[in-house]
């Protein structure tokens, strides 16, 4: 048989085993938990480019002149003049797009402003861990990329143009903006702006 004492212990202990719930409801419905939790990010920057406008061909060899780029503060969006434009007269502008942060991201064709009477086609390729050894930017021919443009619709045949890439941290990938100039009338300059999202 069990004592009186020991029969006390026994319903106390089953007691306060029974309010071990409702002692942990009032003190969560009272305690405020507050975390402020930092994840990393996708970082999307224009890390390289080429500015590449005709300029002549001399004995089977193509010869271009340099346009001018003007940044903005984050890197996401390039200004490009080119100079001595005349009828017939075309250029590439090559962009290295590059995720630095820790994050893939999708990434899409840039967004290109151009005047009315330049023409502009897109292209972007990737991804990449070392671009120049990618075919579609280390030692580029213009005039080679406006003939194949020409030919096949695409300036590096064998290479497929993605409409979007979903870029690895550490990654790059390659964007070509065509321009081609349809006016008739000569002119000192042209700038287009070119931004990329994300």
């Amino acid at each position: 048989m069990i004592s009186a004492n020991r029969l006390y212990r026994l319903i106390l202990l089953v007691i306060l085993i029974a309010t071990i719930p409702t002692a942990i409801s009032m003190w969560s419905d009272k305690t405020m938990i507050s975390a402020k939790i930092k994840t990393g990010e996708a970082r999307i920057y224009i890390t390289s480019y080429k500015i590449l406008a005709f300029k002549e061909q001399k004995k089977e060899r193509c010869i271009s002149s340099d346009g001018e780029a003007a940044f903005s503060n984050n890197n996401r969006s390039v200004s490009v003049t080119f100079t001595s434009i005349s009828q017939g007269w075309y250029g590439w502008v090559g962009l290295v797009i590059s995720n630095e942060g820790v994050f893939p991201r999708n990434i899409e064709k840039p967004d290109v402003v151009a005047p009315i009477n330049i023409s502009t086609s897109r292209f972007l390729y990737g991804q990449f861990r070392a671009p120049g050894m990618s075919g579609v930017w280390g030692d580029v021919d213009i005039c080679m990329m406006t003939s194949n443009l020409v030919s096949s619709g695409n300036p590096f045949p064998g290479s497929v143009d993605m409409d979007s890439i979903y870029l690895q941290p550490g990654y790059k990938a390659i964007v070509w903006v065509f321009l081609n100039y349809t006016g008739v009338e000569d002119l000192s300059s042209v700038s287009i702006t070119i931004s990329i999202a994300g």
